[in-house]
């Protein structure tokens, strides 16, 4: 199942703890007492904060658009961060609106718009930015018997760029904030790979009867990316991320990125793996408020690797109508802003 959204940014804010939050528009009386008429699908997912320690359940505004980017109605969940809401008449788009509050009171408002809810939508959840700061784990790899195992393999996670066993340092210094870590390797036999426990400060020696899952390459062969694209992919073990990266197109492309490459999946360990292409795109709506709009496609890999349709955002005329009214909307209300 492919979600396709637009996430955005506005900063320029400022601000402290003690202000008043930020909340969307209110949405204006009908003129009858007859309830407004739903039609399905309903529309489910949890919305969380995460930073680079934890991840946890927050609430988001929810906003329903018409085809053209107009509001119709807005609500407010439960604490839980769960969302199970049957959509409004005319509802095409949905967006997700929460205001993240820096440790020196800068305000980020984040926003998550949905596309074509209205024909289909399934996600498990969607995740914004926490702003404030965190504490990570201090995590000491020792590379002395794997090195001796396999001089000849790349070992990937346990420190900031992959790393050739035969030339790697007998240990590596880190700190990490996952409470898992996806540590693998590749050679000419393939990927193998293990998950870790980074939840704690530890010294975790690596070894070939530690890393034995087998892996699979997600299957791109046949795509087609542009220059304006960013290749997005994550795997998470429950609710943690265990590995990620991001892969911009030059760099797929290259024939040296076949060597290195981290687009991976490892069934074994049973990790559920998302890919999206990212296209950025930046407006200016005052002279102190930028607005940067990340429009993604997201996509489920399946256990073979694949993706069955890989849909790239294209930027047409009803898109960009969408976003430019829906921006306006925005310029229109301040107390969306600070």
């Amino acid at each position: 199942m492919i979600a396709i959204l637009g996430a955005m940014q506005l900063t320029g804010c400022g601000g402290n703890d003690n202000d008043t939050p930020a909340t969307p528009p209110v949405a204006e009386k009908p003129s009858t007492e007859t309830p407004p008429s739903t039609v399905e699908p309903n529309f489910s997912l949890t919305t969380f904060k995460s930073n680079a320690c934890v991840s946890e359940a927050i609430v988001a505004d929810i906003i329903y658009h018409s085809a053209d980017g107009s509001f119709i109605s807005s609500e407010k969940r439960s604490t839980s961060g769960e969302v199970a809401s049957t959509l409004p008449e005319n509802t095409q788009h949905v967006s997700l609106v929460y205001n993240a509050t820096t440790e020196n009171g800068e305000k980020h408002l984040q926003i998550q718009t949905l596309l074509n809810v209205a024909e289909g939508f399934k996600i498990d959840s969607l995740s914004f930015n926490d702003k404030e700061p965190c504490r990570c784990t201090a995590i000491t790899y020792d590379l002395t018997t794997l090195k001796a195992e396999s001089p000849d393999s790349i070992v990937f996670n346990v420190g900031t760029t992959p790393v050739l066993l035969s030339e790697a340092q007998a240990q590596f210094n880190t700190c990490t904030a996952e409470a898992q870590t996806l540590v693998f390797t590749q050679s000419e036999a393939g990927h193998k790979g293990g998950l870790f426990d980074t939840s704690k400060a530890a010294t975790i020696t690596l070894s070939d009867q530690q890393i034995t899952a087998s892996g699979t390459l997600v299957d791109l062969n046949n795509m087609q990316f542009d220059d304006q694209e960013t290749i997005n992919f994550s795997s998470y073990s429950g609710n943690n991320e265990v590995h990620s990266v991001v892969v911009n197109q030059a760099t797929y492309t290259h024939p040296s990125y076949k060597d290195k490459n981290q687009l991976v999946i490892f069934n074994d360990l049973e990790t559920v793996n998302y890919l999206s292409l990212n296209r950025p795109r930046h407006m200016q709506l005052t002279d102190v408020l930028s607005f940067t709009s990340y429009f993604t496609a997201m996509n489920r890999v399946s256990d073979k690797g694949k993706i069955s349709d890989l849909t790239h955002i294209q930027l047409d005329d009803v898109l960009t109508s969408t976003y430019e009214s829906f921006v306006n909307s925005i310029k229109e209300s301040p107390t969306w802003l600070c």
